[in-house]
């Protein structure tokens, strides 16, 4: 299964590392896919090239492939540096230099290190400032749902829409997903946004039914955080009876990936969110671990190819 597949590559890196760190380095696995690596180093002048010696060695080592049943498996790495205490005089301080350091470095590209500078303190800052902002924005009823049509291409008729999310964030204007997802993602707003969404959306879904819009379902995207939660089925089941809607009008998506951390545990609660007469949808299929044979496994009622399969 993905979940197993997942820890076990994490064992062996830590495996991996443990076997080429140092005697003067602290390793330790930070979370699920990340690990830190502190080493003292007397001679600060050369901590840089110390930091860049040390991950090629990491990367030549991850570059050997790893054996998991009866599959070779290779990973990369990127990584982040930071130094004590010319970039941070905490260990909470360090911890957001190399969470920025090694952002910047997957997002450049896979496989690379990049030390933390100047300019990743002006987008750390501003990355706070965006979070900080965003605590407020579902007391402050900042967030609004735009609805996007899902039209039959035979008939015309609109058959369902999809519920997305906007920040309308004083003094800036209309914020599109890609602006605040991640940084709600990272800071665990994004599951009182998820919860904010599900209400809002079933309200508006109750509300047009009454003044006579026909749509088979309304679609709702579903995080892994929310996935994750064990009160997603009682908050989906109070935001159906805050409405009067009847669970087939509401649709559930859940994108592949989002199962992969612990998927047993996901699949049985998108069953009992089914047995509710909930719909349950896959997005963005094809894009991480599933087949045909894992899909089987799942209890849906929909699928959403990803558009790179069709996109030619």
């Amino acid at each position: 299964p993905p979940d197993f597949i997942a820890d076990s590559a994490g064992v062996m890196v830590g495996l991996r590392l443990q076997g080429i760190m140092p005697d003067s380095a602290l390793l330790g696995r930070y979370s699920g896919d990340q690990f830190l690596a502190v080493q003292c180093d007397a001679e600060r002048q050369t901590v840089s090239s110390r930091v860049s010696q040390m991950a090629r060695i990491i990367q030549a080592d991850l570059d050997r492939p790893f054996t998991l049943g009866a599959r070779q498996v290779r990973l990369s790495a990127s990584m982040g540096g930071a130094v004590y205490p010319d970039d941070a005089a905490s260990f909470e301080g360090m911890l957001q230099c190399l969470d920025a350091a090694s952002y910047a470095a997957k997002s450049e590209r896979r496989g690379s290190l990049l030390l933390f500078d100047a300019g990743m303190r002006e987008r750390l800052a501003g990355r706070m400032d965006l979070e900080q902002a965003l605590k407020g924005a579902v007391a402050n009823d900042e967030l609004v749902l735009h609805y996007q049509p899902v039209v039959d291409a035979t008939s015309g008729r609109v058959r369902s829409a999809e519920a997305l999310m906007r920040w309308q964030r004083p003094g800036i204007g209309l914020v599109m997903p890609g602006g605040f997802i991640e940084v709600a993602e990272d800071s665990g707003l994004i599951a009182d946004f998820g919860r904010w969404a599900i209400a809002e959306a079933c309200r508006q879904m109750a509300a047009w039914q009454r003044e006579g819009v026909v749509l088979d379902t309304l679609n709702v995207n579903l995080s892994s955080m929310q996935l994750a939660d064990e009160q997603i089925e009682q908050q989906v089941a109070q935001a159906l009876a805050d409405s009067g809607l009847q669970p087939p009008a509401l649709t559930l998506e859940v994108t592949e990936t989002a199962l992969i951390g612990r998927f047993d545990e996901s699949v049985a609660r998108l069953r009992r969110l089914r047995a509710m007469g909930v719909r349950i949808m896959i997005d963005d299929f094809g894009t991480g671990y599933a087949s045909l044979k894992y899909l089987k496994m799942l209890p849906i009622d929909g699928l959403k190819i990803d558009r790179l399969f069709v996109k030619d």
